[in-house]
């Protein structure tokens, strides 16, 4: 059974691989994250595999659409 999930912080070291794990299970995958080159570039890598929602993880605005349709949220953001 296949599940939608949101990752945050998904282009960092751990959220990546979880990203890449989720897919492989056949999951969809909502992957939030900051928008730098670097997470740009990271992105770009899994084409249109996954819905991408660029912002911070602190902006109450960003969550109505982010949580749409998901049932699995895994948190691997940090705030500074």
């Amino acid at each position: 059974m296949s599940h939608s999930v949101l990752v945050t912080g998904a282009f960092g070291n751990i959220g990546s691989r979880v990203v890449r794990h989720l897919l492989a299970a056949g999951h969809r995958v909502v992957a939030v994250d900051l928008k730098t080159p670097k997470t740009e570039e990271l992105a770009a890598a899994f084409g249109g595999a996954i819905e991408l929602i660029w912002g911070n993880i602190c902006d109450t605005t960003l969550w109505p659409r982010a949580l749409m349709g998901v049932e699995w949220v895994v948190i691997t953001s940090s705030m500074s």
